[in-house]
């Protein structure tokens, strides 16, 4: 478990000196220098993706995926219970 904190704390790390290595090299650095603590990828066109984007949209997923979840295993159950009643129909 340890072991394993350490290795996600290591990752961090390095994708955060990677971005702030991607931020200061590129030509918008001046207007996200701001933000190079922030910053989670840098894509071609000089704009970033922060982490508080990225957290948010990971939030949203997080959500969405909880709803459809319950959704599903709601409509599996009754999917069930209507086949087992069948089932015991036929018997």
């Amino acid at each position: 478990m340890a072991s394993a904190a350490a290795a996600v704390s290591s990752a961090v790390e390095k994708l955060q000196a990677a971005a702030k290595d991607a931020a200061n090299s590129s030509s918008s650095s001046s207007s996200c220098s701001a933000f190079s603590d922030q910053v989670i990828v840098s894509r071609a066109s000089g704009r970033v993706v922060s982490l508080s984007t990225c957290t948010k949209v990971g939030a949203i997923s997080f959500v969405v995926g909880i709803a459809v979840g319950f959704t599903l295993k709601r409509r599996l159950r009754q999917w069930a219970a209507r086949l087992l009643k069948r089932i015991k129909d036929d018997n």
